[in-house]
């Protein structure tokens, strides 16, 4: 009876090993998990949530949270911020590209709309590009709406 454990054992052993053996399974083993490139130390000095979320999503995050921090230091109630199409942003070479409405309520609790969305007419501040960085704008009437929406139809909408 034990022997059928050590078999199975072994048996389990010389599969992993033949497993491994396979070049491309041979080199994730080295890579990722023998000699990984991560360092643990500092990686548990930087575990506060907004640490993890700027290292996991970059730069957007940051620059969407710094919009969602004007927000909160001018004490602006349930504003609707229209993104700029990403056509936009890279004709001036912005440091950061527009996300989907549901990815930018998921970093910053705040509403948004894309250009091509059906409330964009409700949409009452707006995010042009100053030095390849992005500054807040208020809109103030339909009128600005309907400029801005005519000067964006040029750059394509893509996320």
């Amino acid at each position: 009876m034990n022997y059928n454990k050590l078999n199975l054992t072994l048996a389990a052993v010389l599969l992993i090993v033949l497993f491994f053996i396979v070049p491309a399974n041979n080199h994730f083993l080295y890579d990722n998990i023998l000699s990984p490139d991560t360092d643990i130390g500092g990686e548990l000095s930087h575990m506060s949530v907004a640490e993890r979320m700027a290292d996991r999503f970059g730069g957007p995050y940051g620059d969407y949270m710094g919009i969602a921090t004007f927000f909160d230091h001018n004490h602006i109630r349930d504003p609707l911020l229209l993104l700029p199409p990403n056509g936009y942003l890279m004709s001036q070479h912005a440091l950061f590209k527009t996300i989907e409405p549901a990815e930018f309520y998921y970093f910053t609790g705040y509403r948004s709309v894309l250009v091509n969305s059906p409330d964009v007419r409700q949409a009452d501040w707006t995010v042009y590009i100053h030095d390849r960085r992005p500054v807040l704008v208020r809109i103030k009437n339909a009128q600005q709406i309907d400029t801005l929406l005519d000067f964006y139809k040029k750059y394509k909408n893509s996320l």
